[in-house]
């Protein structure tokens, strides 16, 4: 897996190399919203219920296992970022 220059960022910082104004606070309230809003859609997929068609159903079933992930993921993404803009209002 290959890091964007802002998730690599956000792991120095994560990793206790927490730079002063890593990211500025808006692309941090940016990034905040769009982990909120992946966070919507993916709850919004999980809650989606089983399709009628047994094969269907098992490819969401294969899916649903990613998509649990992806959630875990973008919700210590999203406390790591307002950790960050906590501190910028501590500072």
């Amino acid at each position: 897996m290959q890091l964007t220059d802002e998730g690599l960022r956000m792991r120095q910082w994560a990793a206790g190399n927490k730079w002063k104004n890593v990211m500025n606070r808006n692309e941090l309230e940016q990034k905040r919203d769009q982990l909120r809003e992946r966070l919507d859609s993916i709850r919004q997929d999980l809650e989606g219920g089983l399709d009628r068609d047994l094969e269907d159903q098992a490819q969401q079933l294969e899916n649903r296992d990613t998509l649990m992930e992806i959630a875990r993921v973008t919700e210590q993404e999203l406390r790591d970022v307002e950790v960050q803009l906590d501190e910028l209002d501590d500072s």
